[in-house]
């Protein structure tokens, strides 16, 4: 049971919730295999989501693609001008330079990346007990 929580049914009851030993299972090494598999399905969620939009992209994705392409050609000025907060512009702009990807094929790209680690440090840390479960789960 987890202090300072009523159990039981009814609202506020964490009876079934996540609990911290949950993911005990995660902690020998064997395991860890599991938390690779799960990041690994994270990202082709990632790419599916991206596939199944086919093209399509939100109003303010328009102003990440446009500075990421003036970062790529070379006009830092008028980019910065145009955003200022350049990091995932930049990454978009060097993984099209080094890819040959479209920006917006290198931006999903990134994005299936970061969802992956996203996964894969959240697990690690629930592993780990750095972070108690409950707390995560509040989290989202």
């Amino acid at each position: 049971m987890l202090e300072g929580y009523e159990t039981g049914t009814g609202v506020g009851s964490f009876e079934s919730a996540l609990t911290i030993q949950s993911l005990s299972f995660l902690s020998n090494q064997s395991d860890k295999n599991l938390i690779r598999l799960l990041s690994l399905l994270g990202m082709l969620l990632a790419a599916w989501a991206a596939i199944i939009q086919h093209g399509r992209i939100s109003i303010d994705s328009v102003l990440y693609l446009e500075t990421a392409r003036l970062f790529s050609i070379g006009d830092w000025h008028e980019a910065l001008a145009l955003y200022n907060w350049p990091l995932f512009s930049l990454l978009m702009a060097a993984a099209h330079q080094l890819t040959s990807l479209s920006i917006q094929n290198s931006a999903h790209l990134l994005a299936t990346i970061s969802f992956g680690i996203t996964t894969w440090s959240s697990l690690t840390l629930i592993s780990s007990g750095s972070i108690p479960a409950m707390e995560i789960a509040l989290w989202s």
